[in-house]
């Protein structure tokens, strides 16, 4: 099943999804904290969400016209954490 809905408030129970897989998002989510949280909270326990960009940060960065900082969410440093 595709559905389509915002990442923000997805229309599914706690864990109701066996794995959530996300291609080319992070860059684009307008909170991404929360968002990634919410992404988690459909997974059931023991689950995958999985992220993936077919490029690195730091080239992701420049092709958005900026530099990867260690404030930047994206940098492996912040991003691992809140992952986990």
């Amino acid at each position: 099943t595709l559905l389509r809905a915002d990442v923000a408030r997805l229309p599914l129970r706690d864990g109701a999804l066996d794995a959530v897989f996300a291609a080319g998002l992070i860059a684009h989510l307008p909170d991404p904290a929360a968002n990634l949280r919410e992404l988690a909270r459909v997974v059931r326990p023991g689950g995958r969400l999985a992220l993936f960009h077919p490029i690195g940060r730091a080239a992701l960065a420049a092709r958005h016209g900026r530099e990867l900082t260690p404030d930047d969410l994206r940098a492996e440093h912040n991003l691992g954490p809140l992952l986990s």
